[in-house]
Formats: structure tokens, C-alpha cells, sequence
């Protein structure tokens, strides 16, 4: 019975973590940060604490230069994340920035992840 119940737990928890090996030098460092991901995830979820991730697309100007187009991003995404949310009370917990071209047309892509309550 229990070796059966053992089976169907990890059957239903295959798809729930997923840890992608990209070679042998980034082994350890891949680990620990599935580890760290998982925990946080489990901690944030008995805390009531909910993750979302929203993104924006901002095309650059002649006159844009670098610095401030990528401030103008992230200010877009974080007004979208609080009318989204609801609130301007939240945690920003991962911030990433891209650059990019699409027809011709040269841009920057921000993502940001945030942490609030449910």
C-alpha cells in the first residue's frame, strides 16, 4: 500500500519542478538556484504571497539614449503591475531588461516579477 501511494505522489509531482542541466560547469550552480527557487515558492505560498510576472515593450526614439529609455520601461511595468494588482504595495523580486529589433524598429523589453498578498 504505502510503496503504491509512493509511486502515485511521485507520478503527480513529475511536471511540478522542472531543473534543466545545461552542462557539467553549471551543474552545481543550476541546482542550488532550483533549490533556492522552490523554497522560496513553497515559503512564499504558506505565507499568502503570490507571484506574477508582467512585462512591456518600449520602442526606442532617435533621441532615447540607453539609460532612460530603460527607466521608461520599467516605470510602464510597474504602473501596469499596480493597476493590475490592484495596489502600489508590492515586492519587486526579479527585474530583467532586453534589448531588441522587430521591423526594423529597435526596442527595449522589461520584466518584472513581484511578490504581494493574495
Amino acid at each position: 500500500m504505502k510503496t503504491a501511494l509512493l509511486i502515485i505522489i511521485a507520478l503527480s509531482l513529475q511536471g511540478c519542478l522542472k531543473v534543466e542541466v545545461k552542462s557539467p560547469d553549471s551543474l552545481v550552480s543550476d541546482t542550488v538556484q532550483a533549490s533556492k527557487d522552490a523554497y522560496q515558492a513553497v515559503s512564499d505560498s504558506i505565507k499568502g504571497k503570490k507571484h506574477s510576472t508582467f512585462t512591456h515593450r518600449h520602442s526606442l526614439t532617435a533621441q532615447d539614449n540607453q539609460t532612460s529609455a530603460t527607466n521608461t520601461c520599467l516605470s510602464k511595468v510597474k504602473e501596469v503591475a499596480a493597476t493590475s494588482i490592484g495596489t502600489d504595495e508590492f515586492n519587486i523580486r526579479e527585474t530583467q531588461t532586453q534589448n531588441g529589433n522587430a521591423d526594423g524598429q529597435t526596442y527595449i523589453e522589461c520584466k518584472i516579477v513581484v511578490i504581494s498578498q493574495k
